[in-house]
């Protein structure tokens, strides 16, 4: 971003003045003096004292207005902020550069980034003037010509900076936006759009971050889901990132593992085992489950979570996506729910009983579940992870310990372990003849 147009005084955000870099900032009083100054500042010409004393003294007798404007003026001019203040008999004006004037003349002008940088937020923000109805009026009606203006050269700006390829720019002004409006999904779209062709990955981590932030406030406020548009950009950004560590993992030499034994043990019977009873028939999503397949299929791959809004289907594919994996590459699976588990704490035995092991004194149920599990190509599937986060430890310590298993998750979140994958799940799109 460039600099800020060097103003001493700031109407936009909480209002201060710098005499300069090296000087402190001042706060300046949320007081009839800062109200004055901010009106004739915003109108750029003089104003007659007749019309100052009917916005700001409105209540009282116009002898007794005019003796308050006197003492007001009397005390402001001895504050540096103040300077560029003229006066004649019958009219005032201010004339000194601002925030607020030069955000003004670069919207006129077009030159978005200038605009969007010398933004600082709401005019007069946190300043209370429900005490002075018509000077509340007028100020609402300019906050709102504001925010008009800076949601304007913000999307500009930003389509300005995505055509010269700076798209880590374009991120910075567009998640200025979205700090004044969260729900703004158009703001929200081109900013995992720029920001899926960004080559930081904490930047990529940082907006997903945002999305889920936003995708939560728009369940919570609105009771709606993000648009299927802004899904996949999201998604794009997770491909992005599966991408980089898959590649990141490919480098790292990997440890001499025991060969897998040809035959697997008899007491280990191929296919999904303990699935759940009463599932509707799995139906549609091909695409979905292909791709997830050919996931796991990846060497590098040892932990994917699917994740997605409760009800969306997650369960039905995930059964789906291990029975087809299971079924082609002669592994043993099983699957653990955990939707009536209450607590971390409680998942090794949980594990056990879908195993079929009984727990056993002789050693804790981490212990006879490794050991049970040790040579053997496995796929664990945990479902409605999202209620139990602390479990993660748990899942770490299997992929720590048995170089042969791989872990396929449903949730409502992500995990934010090392090596996972993330593929979220949306609505169902119609068939184009309903």
């Amino acid at each position: 971003m460039s600099p800020q147009d060097k103003t001493k005084l700031k109407l936009l955000g909480t209002p201060h003045y710098q005499e300069d870099s090296a000087s402190p900032v001042v706060s300046i009083p949320p007081e009839h003096p800062l109200l004055l100054l901010t009106y004739l500042n915003a109108h750029e010409a003089w104003i007659s004292r007749k019309e100052i004393l009917a916005i700001l003294f409105e209540e009282d007798e116009e002898s007794v207005a005019r003796n308050k404007l006197r003492q007001l003026l009397f005390r402001a001019k001895k504050q540096a902020w103040f300077d560029g203040f003229e006066s004649q008999p019958q009219q005032l004006k201010h004339d000194a550069k601002t925030d607020l004037r030069a955000f003004r003349t670069a919207v006129e002008k077009g030159t978005w980034l200038n605009a969007v940088t010398n933004y600082g937020g709401k005019l007069l923000n946190d300043v209370a003037v429900s005490h002075l109805p018509s000077y509340e009026a007028w100020l609402d009606n300019e906050r709102e010509d504001i925010e008009g203006s800076f949601e304007e050269a913000a999307i500009w700006c930003a389509k300005t900076l995505e055509e010269q390829a700076e798209f880590s720019q374009a991120c910075e002004v567009l998640q200025k936006l979205l700090d004044k409006d969260p729900l703004n999904e158009d703001a929200m779209q081109a900013f995992l759009s720029n920001a899926a062709r960004v080559e930081n990955d904490e930047m990529l981590e940082g907006a997903l971050k945002l999305y889920e932030t936003f995708k939560a406030q728009l369940a919570r406020d609105l009771s709606m889901q993000p648009l299927d548009e802004t899904v996949a950009s999201a998604n794009a950004i997770i491909d992005v990132l599966n991408q980089r560590k898959l590649a990141a993992l490919k480098e790292v030499p990997k440890p001499q593992e025991a060969d897998i034994p040809e035959n697997i043990q008899e007491d280990i019977i191929l296919g999904l085992q303990n699935m759940p009873k009463g599932l509707a028939p799995f139906v549609g999503r091909d695409p979905e489950l292909a791709h997830l397949v050919s996931l796991l299929e990846d060497d590098d791959t040892n932990l994917l979570t699917l994740i997605g809004l409760g009800g969306i289907g997650k369960t039905r594919l995930s059964i789906a996506v291990a029975s087809d994996y299971i079924a082609a590459h002669e592994r043993f699976g099983v699957f653990v729910g955990l939707a009536n588990t209450s607590g971390a704490e409680f998942i090794p035995n949980v594990v056990l009983a879908a195993l079929g092991l009984e727990p056993t004194p002789k050693s804790s149920p981490n212990e006879q579940i490794i050991s049970h599990l040790t040579g053997k190509p496995t796929l664990l599937v945990f479902d409605n992870f999202e209620h139990i986060m602390d479990g993660t430890v748990f899942v770490q310590e299997l992929l720590n310990e048995l170089p042969h298993l791989k872990v396929l998750i449903t949730s409502r979140e992500r995990l934010n372990l090392r090596t996972e994958q993330i593929f979220e799940l949306t609505g169902m799109s119609l068939p184009e003849e309903i």
